[in-house]
């Protein structure tokens, strides 16, 4: 599991960067298996003490993207998942 987020102003509800190193093993490890390893955005909400898992998606959904893009699509898809907890879609009813 590897945590992108950029946390040096502390941890926030909606995340505002992400390191694009995460792309680079998924990179690595295309090159070294031959096929995209999927990755799914995760975030877990301290307050409701919940986490929510997205569906998976690979390098490849993301084409000819740069690191940097892919990750911030995926800091994207993070912050959503956020804002569906916020919503209360994923509260027992």
């Amino acid at each position: 599991m590897i945590f992108p987020e950029n946390s040096e102003e502390g941890y926030k509800d909606e995340l505002t960067d992400f390191f694009p190193g995460f792309v680079l093993v998924a990179k690595g490890y295309k090159k070294a298996y031959g096929e995209d390893i999927p990755m799914r955005p995760v975030y877990y909400h301290k307050k409701k003490r919940l986490i929510a898992v997205g569906e998976p998606c690979t390098l490849a959904d993301f084409g000819t993207a740069k690191k940097e893009e892919v990750a911030e699509a995926f800091r994207q898809k993070v912050n959503g998942l956020y804002r569906r907890i916020e919503s209360g879609e994923f509260d027992k009813k």
